[in-house]
C-alpha cells in the first residue's frame, strides 16, 4: 500500500525504513469496537495492587518498525522496572501493544482495541497517530503520551502530552540560534547561506519552513536558500545541484543517499539535524559516511549514550536487567531506547498523581489534572506541563559527530532555552 506522504512524519517514523526482525509483544491486529467512554471509572484493583494498563499504539510491522520496536522495549522494561521495584506503592503497570502498522486507516481501530483491552492510558511514538486520535481522545478524557510530537497534535493544548519532547520547529529555531553563535566556522563577513531538503512528510517540511523563517527572521546571520522537496525517491541529484552552495544544510530522512550524493559531487556544506539523524549512526558507519559528516551539528532534547546523569544510568540498568543479551545491538540502533529519558516524565507524572489523590484514584482524568501543575528536571533538563502547555520540554542539548571515533559528543554543556519564535 503507498503511504500519503502527509503521513510519513516522525523521526522515528522514517527512521529506519528497515523490514522489522520480529514481530513482538502480542499485537494481533484485532479492532476494537467499544463505545467511546469516559476514563474516570476506577482503576481494577488486583492482588491488592491497582493495575495500570498503557495501551502502546505503535508500529510492529510497518516502516517505522525498527524504532518502534526498539522504543517498546524501553517502554515495558521502565513498565517493569517501575512494577518489580515497586516505586509508585500500590500500582503495578501492564503495557498491551497494538500494531498499527504506520498506516492510518489503523488510527482508530487501534484505539478502539487498546480501550478494549483496557488501557488507563495511551502511549505512541507515531506523531501522526496523536493527530488522529485528538479529538476521540478529547471527548473521551484519555491521555496519550508520545515521544514523537507533531505540533497540530498540541495546539490547542489538550489530551495529547509530549513526553521530553518538542516540536521540530522549536528544536531549529533554537539550534540556529546557537550555531550563529558558537560555530567557529559561521561566516564572519556575511549572512549564512542555508538550505535543506526532505521527503514530502511533514516532519521534514516543518524544519524546513522553521529554517526559511528564522532566516528570514534573522537576515543579518542567515540568507535563505532553498528547500525542495523530493516526491519519495532516494535520488537527490536536483536537491543537491539546488544546495550547492549553502554554508548549512539540514539533509532529508533517511540521510544516506543524499549524504553521498552531496559529498562525491564535491560540495562542503556542514551538516545539521535532530534526533531522526542521530537515528541513523550506525548505518553511517556501515556504508562509509562518517568522513561524510565529520562536525555535524545536532540538536536533542535529551541526553545520549556517551553523557552521565541518574536517569541515563537508570537506562544502563534497565539494559542491564532487562535486555542483557542485546545491549550492544540496541545501543547501535541509536537514539531509539534512549527514550527512557521520555517515558520517565510520564512514569514519573503517573508517581506524582498517585501520590496526590491515592493509587486507587489513578487514571485519565487524574493525571491530566496532575499534569496542569507538573515539573521535574531529568539529568540536568527541565520539563514542566501547565495548561497551556502539554509537551515537556524546556530546553535542548547541542551535539556534534566525530567522525574519528564514529560517536557524538556534548557541544556545549548547558541545556538551552527552548525558542519558541524564529
Amino acid at each position: 500500500m503507498k503511504i500519503p506522504g502527509k503521513t510519513i512524519i516522525t523521526i522515528l517514523a522514517t527512521l529506519l525504513l528497515i523490514s522489522p526482525v520480529m514481530a513482538i509483544y502480542g499485537c494481533d491486529g484485532s479492532n476494537g469496537t467499544k463505545e467511546p467512554t469516559k476514563t474516570t471509572e476506577k482503576t481494577p484493583i488486583i492482588d491488592g495492587k491497582v493495575k495500570i494498563t498503557i495501551g502502546n499504539h505503535t508500529d510492529i510491522t510497518g516502516v517505522s518498525s525498527n524504532a518502534q520496536i526498539v522504543i517498546t522495549k524501553a517502554l515495558k522494561d521502565m513498565a517493569a522496572y517501575y512494577t518489580d521495584n515497586e516505586i509508585i506503592p500500590g500500582i503495578e503497570f501492564k503495557v498491551e501493544s497494538y500494531d498499527g502498522q504506520f498506516d492510518p486507516a489503523k488510527d482508530i481501530p487501534g484505539y478502539e482495541w487498546l480501550k478494549n483491552k483496557g488501557a488507563d492510558v495511551m502511549f505512541t511514538g507515531v506523531a501522526a497517530t496523536t493527530v488522529t486520535l485528538k479529538p476521540m481522545l478529547e471527548e473521551d478524557e484519555m491521555v496519550m503520551f508520545t515521544v514523537m510530537p507533531e505540533r497540530e497534535a498540541f495546539e490547542p493544548p489538550g489530551w495529547v502530552f509530549g513526553a521530553g519532547q518538542i516540536s521540530v520547529q522549536y528544536e531549529i529555531y533554537t539550534l540556529l540560534e546557537w550555531i550563529a553563535e558558537n560555530d567557529p566556522d559561521f561566516p564572519q563577513d556575511r549572512p549564512a547561506r542555508i538550505g535543506g531538503t526532505c521527503w514530502e512528510e511533514p516532519y521534514g517540511m516543518g524544519a524546513l519552513e522553521a529554517m526559511e523563517k528564522y532566516a528570514k527572521a534573522h537576515p543579518d546571520l542567515y540568507e535563505w536558500v532553498d528547500g525542495p522537496v523530493n516526491h519519495y525517491t532516494f535520488i537527490w541529484d536536483t536537491e543537491v545541484q539546488m544546495l550547492k552552495d549553502c554554508d548549512y544544510v539540514h539533509p532529508p530522512i533517511p540521510p544516506q543517499a543524499f549524504l553521498k550524493t552531496y559529498r562525491d559531487a564535491g560540495y562542503k556544506a556542514k551538516f545539521i539535524g535532530t534526533d531522526a539523524h542521530i537515528a541513523f549512526l550506525g548505518l553511517l558507519g556501515d556504508a562509509g559516511l562518517w568522513d561524510f559528516v565529520d562536525g555535524h551539528w545536532l540538536v536533542k532534547p535529551a541526553q545520549w549514550w556517551t553523557d552521565e546523569g541518574p536517569v541515563l544510568d537508570l537506562t544502563h540498568t534497565l539494559l542491564e536487567t532487562y535486555r542483557a543479551d542485546e545491549i550492544d545491538n540496541i545501543r547501535r540502533t541509536g537514539v531509539s531506547y534512549l527514550a527512557t529519558q521520555q517515558i520517565y516524565v510520564m512514569f514519573e507524572l503517573i508517581k506524582a498523581t498517585a501520590e496526590a489523590v491515592g493509587p486507587e484514584n489513578v487514571n485519565s482524568r487524574t493525571i491530566y489534572d496532575t499534569a496542569q501543575s507538573f515539573s521535574i528536571i531529568v539529568d540536568g533538563c527541565p520539563h514542566s506541563y501547565n495548561p497551556n502547555k502539554t509537551t515537556s520540554s524546556d530546553a535542548l542539548a547541542v551535539y556534534y559527530l566525530n567522525a574519528e571515533d564514529q560517536e557524538m559528543y556534548r557541544a556545549d554543556d548547558a541545556w538551552l532555552p527552548v525558542i519558541y519564535e524564529p
